[in-house]
């Protein structure tokens, strides 16, 4: 192999060697975890989320006793605590009475 094709793969591999590590010490940081929808009952890490825009009392055990972050598994979400957990048990989860009411009358 000739002299100049050993250069050119030499520098090549350093190159892209020399790429890897400058990439590792870089680390791109995963977007900030926000609360969102109507009545921030949403932990997300997008933009613009859409919900429902329906009220579930148990929605207020959310922000009273969690916190919006991002989880072992890379997703945001409510992190559990016993205080949420206990909010949760004692709090109707559905729509309230004055909804099932509303949509009755529908």
């Amino acid at each position: 192999m000739k002299l100049s094709k050993v250069l050119v793969i030499f520098a090549v591999l350093a190159t892209a060697a020399l790429a890897k590590r400058h990439h590792r010490g870089h680390h791109h940081s995963p977007k900030p975890c926000i609360i969102g929808g109507c009545n921030g009952e949403i932990c997300t890490d997008q933009q613009d989320v859409v919900s429902s825009c329906l009220w579930y009392p148990s929605y207020a055990c959310y922000g009273q006793y969690s916190t919006c972050e991002r989880q072992a598994n890379g997703e945001c979400d409510w992190t559990p605590t016993d205080a949420l957990q206990e909010c949760l048990a004692t709090t109707p989860s559905g729509p309230t009475l004055e909804e099932e009411e509303a949509e009755e009358n529908l």
